[in-house]
């Protein structure tokens, strides 16, 4: 682990495998290291403890650069109007099987 814990990691890894309820006592360890749940989990999953599976550590966001962002922006701009014209299409081909329909009843 980069982050300087209070206590060991084999000592985490210790009171967490004593702990009766062991999505409360990651909070506990937590405190007791002055660090986040996030960081006691990954330092159980790193010591293969199976944990809750609440408890699994959320992935942390990603933040994009502004030409990335600005690069997704237009390739969603462009599937709309891919969208658009297709809806345009099924429109008109409902309209078309209408007729179609119509001379049949």
């Amino acid at each position: 682990m980069s982050e300087k814990l209070m206590m060991k990691e084999a000592d985490i890894v210790k009171e967490f495998k004593e702990s009766k309820n062991k999505r409360e006592q990651i909070g506990i360890l937590a405190d007791q290291n002055l660090c986040t749940r996030n960081t006691i989990i990954k330092v159980l999953e790193a010591a293969g403890e199976i944990l809750p599976e609440v408890v699994h550590a959320k992935k942390e966001k990603v933040v994009l650069p502004e030409v990335v962002k600005m690069a997704i922006l237009n390739m969603v701009d462009e599937l709309e109007v891919e969208i658009c014209a297709k809806r345009m299409e099924i429109k008109k081909s409902e309209k078309d099987l209408e007729q179609l329909l119509s001379y049949i009843n």
